[in-house]
């Protein structure tokens, strides 16, 4: 082979060499290159995430913090909630308790205001049954006419009549039982009683009654009724008062 082949291969052989180490050596700092730029960006990557990681947990911790504020807020809520509750409720059942209070005290009163006017009312019934006894008795007493003066009696009621209407000429009404009482001097005793001159006559009939005497003016217009039981009904209020004093001071002092 001539030496100018020879040569020319050993140059391309170099040339070729040359040209593969140029190439690992591109290669190697491609790859050099590539490796920093993967390292740049897997510290970027770590760096973002740590920051991230970081903001997570600010994020995290403010809105822990954030929670519990409005946990304590509620609660510190709830509290003044329950105390204003509980003050209210107090105050509901003290209002309850006073009107319970008022209530039972009003129907004790009413209660009591019955008892003392029951017992009033037993009291007067029991005052009026023991003067009606007395009155009884009184009625029975003047019906029983052999037990006093009765002639005596019925000239000082025929006196207060005829005195009472003002007539100069009287008739006077007897009880049937009564009329053989009313004799001249009777009638004469009368007018002494009266103390004026009065013309006194006897009605011709007897008058319905049970004891005592009406006088009416002769010509009719004036009666004054002073029967037992016209003038027992005129006493009767004064009487009571007087029975009731005597009767009530009498069991006071028993």
């Amino acid at each position: 082979m001539p030496t100018e082949q020879v040569q020319a291969i050993e140059d391309a052989r170099k040339e070729a060499k040359q040209t593969v180490a140029d190439a690992k050596r591109e290669a190697a700092a491609i790859v050099s290159a590539a490796a920093q730029e993967a390292d740049a960006l897997l510290l970027t990557a770590r760096d973002a995430v740590q920051r991230r990681k970081v903001l997570s947990d600010e994020i995290l911790q403010d809105a822990r913090e954030k929670a519990e504020q409005t946990i304590a807020h509620a609660r510190r809520e709830a509290e003044a909630i329950r105390g204003a509750g509980a003050k209210e409720a107090e105050a509901m059942v003290q209002k309850a308790l006073d009107t319970a209070t008022r209530r039972a005290d009003d129907a004790a009163q009413a209660t009591l205001a019955t008892v003392v006017q029951e017992t009033r009312r037993d009291l007067l019934d029991a005052q009026e049954a023991e003067i009606e006894k007395l009155f009884g008795a009184a009625r029975a007493r003047l019906a029983d006419r052999k037990a006093y003066d009765y002639p005596a009696v019925l000239a000082g009621l025929a006196a207060n009549a005829i005195a009472s209407i003002f007539a100069d000429q009287v008739v006077i009404e007897l009880a049937a039982a009564d009329r053989a009482i009313a004799t001249e001097a009777w009638l004469a005793e009368v007018r002494k009683r009266v103390g004026r001159e009065v013309s006194i006559s006897v009605a011709p009939e007897a008058a319905p009654i049970d004891g005592g005497v009406m006088a009416r003016s002769a010509d009719g217009r004036l009666l004054y009724d002073n029967s037992f039981a016209a003038r027992l009904r005129r006493l009767a209020p004064a009487l009571r008062r007087d029975l009731a004093a005597k009767l009530f001071a009498e069991k006071a002092n028993v």
